[in-house]
């Protein structure tokens, strides 16, 4: 459900720690039990997409390639309120999601150095989603956990499958994470490190990033249940961080679409998105342009999902062998629903 991997750079420095066989190694101690632990990861969360839109184009050179496959993973946890019998209810959830694919053009784009925002509009007729290239089984592993409101364990590792093209994530239980909630006292992402990691298939080779989450969590003084977005007009947020704060980057995605498709999942017969990334600032500035390209005059998108996020000031990145780019995110913030 949340946020970045999309705007990040898909530049081959950064903080990161990434072989073949360290890729190799993290999955080998779970291999056996794997398909038991996506059986539930086909009904992707309506957030889960957020960021899942990765393979976007970050310079001419990439979608000139014409068969890069850029992939991005995120782990976020993410604070809001949720409908419940006796109201809002204030719950905490990781949120995961995994997509590969090769790099296209996006419907709009004004980022510079891995700055800035992209907006696409996806129709199940007209244009459909990318679908995900085979990367394999994918794992995500090294946070907390712990028990959720629903009972049961999040334990680890999160192991994301492809199914009907597109990825999706889930705890060994077959709970798909993201929609899982925990209570809001909980920290389910721990202060890591947290380690993104694949093992090699036919479109994608073996590799493993590793980093840990900023401390603090990205907030904002907008009702993010209650905001609502504008094609002519700059939305702005106003952010903050809660606690003790590391330097970082903030992240906004936003999902448009159709409230009766919510149980459809990922990619929705219509989906509008808008991914940012910004320098940390105590106000930031969703683009009007990108709001439009995201509405793309679809009367029917009734419903804008949004997250915000505090990140590490630069994501975790890897290079295949066939020059395949691999952007991992790992963060805190806030999420919420609200009607256009």
């Amino acid at each position: 459900m949340f946020v970045a991997s999309a705007c990040s750079t898909h530049s081959s420095g950064g903080p990161a720690h990434a072989t073949g066989v360290d890729a190799q190694a993290e999955l080998s101690d779970s291999s056996g039990g794997m398909a038991d632990a996506t059986d539930g990861a086909t009904d992707v969360y309506p957030q889960a997409q957020l960021i899942g839109d990765g393979g976007s184009c970050d310079s001419a050179a990439t979608c000139d390639g014409g068969d890069v496959v850029v992939g991005t993973m995120h782990l976020f946890e993410l604070a809001g309120t949720v409908p419940s019998d006796s109201g809002p209810s204030a719950v905490t959830q990781l949120d995961a999601a995994a997509a590969f694919h090769v790099a296209v053009p996006d419907d709009y784009d004004d980022r510079q150095g891995g700055i800035g925002c992209t907006a696409d509009h996806y129709d199940a007729t007209a244009k459909p989603a990318p679908t995900d290239a085979d990367a394999g089984w994918l794992r995500m592993s090294g946070f907390a956990g712990g028990t959720l409101l629903a009972g049961g364990q999040a334990a680890q590792p999160i192991v994301c499958s492809r199914s009907a093209n597109y990825y999706g994530c889930a705890y060994p239980t077959g709970t798909t994470v993201s929609g899982a909630f925990f209570p809001d006292t909980d920290s389910p992402l721990g202060p890591g490190p947290v380690t993104f990691a694949l093992p090699g298939a036919p479109d994608f080779g073996a590799r493993a990033v590793s980093g840990s989450p900023p401390s603090g969590t990205a907030t904002t003084a907008e009702d993010l249940n209650a905001i609502h977005y504008s094609s002519s007009v700059d939305t702005i947020f106003h952010v903050s961080c809660s606690e003790s704060c590391t330097a970082g980057r903030i992240a906004v995605n936003l999902m448009a679409r159709q409230a009766s498709t919510a149980n459809v999942g990922w990619p929705y017969p219509s989906v509008g998105i808008v991914r940012c990334v910004f320098a940390a600032a105590a106000s930031i500035a969703i683009p009007h342009a990108a709001t439009a390209a995201m509405f793309a005059e679809d009367s029917a998108l009734d419903t804008v999902l949004t997250a915000v996020a505090l990140l590490p000031t630069a994501p975790l990145t890897a290079t295949d062998a066939m020059g395949n780019q691999l952007v991992a995110e790992v963060g805190r913030g806030t999420f919420g629903v609200a009607a256009r």
